[in-house]
């Protein structure tokens, strides 16, 4: 069901958030056919932030609202909480197709993209597909597994034990993450210190493999934002 316009923000209080920072500018935008979730925060040049497989705009809150000089959208991709499931599961060129679309939108091309995990395969792919929209990419940790023998077996033991975890609790995402994270790679994959947060929070976690940006992203990761151009 989907929530009205007057409740689209977070009513969960984040943990992590920035006490008395302003709301953002928060809406529905009709993108490729689906209802996509976005926040905007802030004035300057274009930021947009695109995260893990299951990231929702709320993961990167605490980080955004501490930014300031730019206008930073963080979204949810489609198929994730408050965007429409409409076209989901998809790949990563139509979610690239998605934050383009949503760029264009907002009045926010071209963009600086700062991108993690999964959403680092969707930043390259929304710069090969739409280099008009793309000022700079920076890509944190992007899960191409297929590039290394490693990550082949990494992508297939996660893949296996997802799979497995959700033919027995379907659509128990945050479970399948936690199966992920603690037997996919025993010693490499730790679970999430935010990962309860999460798992608690309405709505599922709808993809996999990810991590809690709560441990990953953080101010020092994006230290490099006083580089990006104004």
């Amino acid at each position: 069901m989907t929530r009205p316009e007057s409740d689209l923000t977070e009513s969960d209080p984040n943990p992590y958030s920035l006490p008395g920072a302003p709301p953002p500018v928060a809406g529905r935008y009709a993108v490729n056919g689906c209802r996509i979730y976005a926040e905007v925060r802030g004035a300057g040049p274009a930021v947009l932030i695109i995260g893990a497989a299951s990231d929702d705009a709320e993961m990167f809150r605490p980080i955004v609202e501490r930014l300031s000089g730019f206008a930073v959208v963080t979204y949810d991709p489609r198929g994730t909480r408050r965007s429409d499931r409409h076209g989901w599961p998809c790949d990563s060129g139509r979610h690239a197709d998605d934050a383009a679309a949503l760029l264009r939108i907002l009045g926010l091309a071209p963009a600086a993209i700062f991108s993690t995990s999964a959403g680092g395969i969707v930043a390259v792919q929304l710069a090969l597909r739409h280099p008009s929209i793309v000022r700079e990419v920076l890509v944190f940790e992007p899960g191409f597994f297929r590039l290394s023998a490693a990550g082949v077996v990494l992508l297939g033991h996660a893949r296996t034990a997802a799979q497995q975890y959700l033919v027995a609790h379907p659509d128990d995402w945050s479970g399948a993450m936690t199966r992920v994270a603690t037997e996919a790679a025993p010693g490499l994959l730790g679970a999430p210190n935010a990962l309860p947060r999460c798992s608690g929070r309405s709505g599922p976690c709808d993809e996999l493999p990810v991590r809690a940006p709560s441990e990953r992203a953080n101010g020092r990761q994006l230290a490099t934002q006083h580089r990006l151009p104004r």
